[in-house]
């Protein structure tokens, strides 16, 4: 195994299914809403962690595979912007919703 592969592995097979699933399992199943994780399947996962790393990444540039196989099907604004996380509205929220 590539050294640059031990952390995928570490990532996928304890932290992900251990750590990540249960801290959004647990909060969303005690308020009835139902989430799914993408891309979990284990024959797409076990194909991609046996894929070389340089499909899965140049220097900072990650995903490549999944990025290449994407171009054409969703728009280059989609595909070659900046990761986003989920932004908590708490500026509008303390100025209209809870101002009283």
């Amino acid at each position: 195994m590539e050294p640059t592969q031990r952390p995928l592995h570490t990532h996928t097979g304890i932290l992900l299914l251990d750590v990540y699933f249960e801290k959004v399992d647990k909060p969303t199943m005690a308020h009835g809403i139902e989430i799914r994780a993408p891309i979990v399947d284990t024959q797409p996962a076990a194909y991609t962690l046996g894929l070389p790393s340089a499909y899965k990444y140049r220097g900072r540039e990650k995903k490549r595979i999944m990025h290449r196989a994407l171009r054409g099907v969703l728009p280059g604004a989609v595909l070659d912007r900046p990761k986003t996380g989920l932004g908590v509205p708490m500026r509008h929220w303390l100025r209209t919703l809870l101002s009283g």
